[in-house]
């Protein structure tokens, strides 16, 4: 169903003068040129106070020179295109007859109509199928650009950039920079505080159409999407290409809906996508569960191997950051079907089972998709080392936390998303104020990947060969002289360490974290 705006906007670019009086029909489905030998026998048994029921919906386009019936106009939406309105025609103008002035035949007007009732249809269509593929915002957004023919962009209350139309630009510097920056500088948060704008954000209801306000040349329309008490997002469409009208505002309504819709599966979805699995591992995670053969069972009903190596990472609010913990962990089960979600409080953990030969295989396809969520989403994302199996999960706990406490933001290897990892942050551990057990050390160190080496997990040979070349500072030539091979055999042999384990080695983090676990390791 097309609402009637957006067919009456239609209307008015096919014609020069549109004449009513009142029109009642709320949405319109097809359009029909209408055929007095077919209609004939349905007028006699029409109701003269409103539309049918198999009329409901229905738009029909007949020759203003015909002959006219008000029982017939009355059933459904009625259009009278003429070259002329004039007062013969007028005079027949009763609820939902609209006359019209335009030089298309009455065919090719009715055509006009039932094309833009299609497209209309064709786009929320695809909507749908965005929703049903549990799609994100940008997608929504990027199907609606030829719909809207205006900039759109989505926010959320922290003023951070979740998405926007990128096939559409708007040549204003303050949108420029809110797109190059994914957050709202100082100066337009201030803005925003002064003229009290999130107070109406946060009470708003509907799509609102605004005039433009000071320092801004486009008015604009918006929508509030509420996903929890603190936490809401804002729609925003700057009319800079597309005047405002009533249809452009009911086109903007019907995306609004569809994003609606689809944040609140999210959240209705939410209980049932983690209660199963977030309470058993929740109690792991805190060490209130030890009994390897109740982990065992509860591992297989996940489809968990509990004895797997596996890593887990942590999302935190960043200071200052309003967050949606539900909302958030939803989108990360949905891009990692295979590692369990675990929502707790304000923060979010992600278990990551991994293959026991190849420990370090997932970890580019997992910070892929972890990394820029937790940008947009207003996360600090930490990770801690691997650990060995589901029963080492509150020392994975105790790894992370550490990560995000006493390291830095920074990718393993050129290429991957930046994020605290506890390999490059195992020395401040160790060394720490609060300095962890023994046991947690030597199992810390063992995880790590000099640890893996030593323990028969590469090639013979390769974890003298990494002590070699730390020991010689990196250095390719020295490190050859040491082990009696040519520079280039070095420089292979780093490589394909690096390749397997998705990490700089020789980056000055990394190997000192490495060489602490080498002396640990004895």
């Amino acid at each position: 169903m097309v609402p009637l705006p957006i067919l009456m906007d239609c209307v008015a670019e096919a014609s020069s003068t549109i004449a009513y009086r009142q029109l009642t029909v709320g949405a319109v489905a097809w359009v029909d040129l209408w055929d007095d030998g077919a209609a004939a026998g349905a007028g006699a048994a029409a109701d003269d106070d409103g539309p049918a029921d198999g009329d409901a919906g229905r738009a029909v386009v007949r020759a203003a020179s015909g002959a006219f019936d008000p029982a017939e106009d009355r059933r459904c939406l009625t259009f009278l295109p003429c070259e002329d309105a004039d007062a013969a025609t007028l005079a027949h103008l009763g609820r939902n007859v609209v006359a019209v002035e335009t030089a298309l035949s009455p065919l090719a007007f009715a055509q006009r109509l039932q094309a833009c009732v299609l497209e209309v249809m064709e786009w929320e269509r695809s909507l749908d199928q965005i929703a049903l593929a549990e799609g994100e915002l940008q997608d929504f957004l990027t199907a609606s650009e030829a719909a809207l023919g205006n900039f759109v962009n989505i926010s959320d209350s922290s003023f951070r950039l979740i998405a926007y139309t990128r096939g559409i630009v708007l040549d204003d510097p303050t949108v420029t920079a809110f797109i190059e920056r994914g957050y709202h500088d100082e100066e337009a948060v201030a803005r925003f505080k002064a003229t009290r704008a999130m107070e109406r954000w946060k009470r708003q209801r509907k799509s609102e159409y605004h005039e433009p306000p000071e320092g801004k040349k486009y008015p604009f329309i918006n929508y509030v999407f509420r996903v929890n008490r603190s936490y809401y997002m804002q729609m925003v469409m700057t009319c800079h290409r597309t005047p405002f009208t009533p249809g452009l505002l009911a086109r903007f309504d019907i995306l609004a809906r569809h994003i609606q819709q689809h944040i609140r599966r999210f959240d209705t979805l939410r209980e049932r996508t983690f209660e199963k699995s977030a309470a058993f591992l929740l109690d792991v995670l805190r060490g209130n569960v030890s009994d390897t053969r109740l982990i065992a069972q509860q591992a297989r009903r996940l489809r968990i191997d509990a004895d797997a190596p596996l890593r887990l990472y942590e999302l935190s609010p960043a200071d200052g950051a309003e967050t949606a913990v539900t909302w958030s962990a939803r989108r990360i089960a949905s891009r990692l079907p295979d590692c369990p979600v675990l929502p707790h409080e304000d923060r979010i953990f992600v278990v990551t089972p991994r293959r026991p030969d190849s420990p370090w295989l997932d970890d580019a396809r997992i910070e892929a998709a972890l990394a820029p969520l937790a940008r947009s989403d207003g996360y600090v994302l930490a990770a801690s080392g691997i650990v060995g199996g589901l029963a080492r999960l509150p020392l994975a706990l105790e790894q992370a936390v550490a990560a995000r406490v006493l390291g830095t933001e920074a990718p393993l290897a050129e290429g991957r998303p930046a994020l605290r990892h506890f390999e490059l942050s195992f020395l401040p551990y160790a060394l720490g104020r609060n300095r962890p057990s023994t046991g947690a050390l030597e199992a810390a160190a063992r995880g790590s990947i000099i640890g893996f080496l030593r323990g028969g997990g590469g090639a013979r040979g390769d974890a003298d060969f990494l002590a070699c070349l730390y020991e010689h500072h990196c250095r390719t030539a020295d490190t050859a002289r040491a082990l009696g091979v040519h520079r280039n055999t070095v420089a292979n042999r780093l490589r394909a360490l690096e390749e397997r384990f998705g990490a700089s080695l020789t980056a000055p983090a990394l190997e000192q974290s490495l060489r602490a676990a080498e002396v640990l390791l004895g």
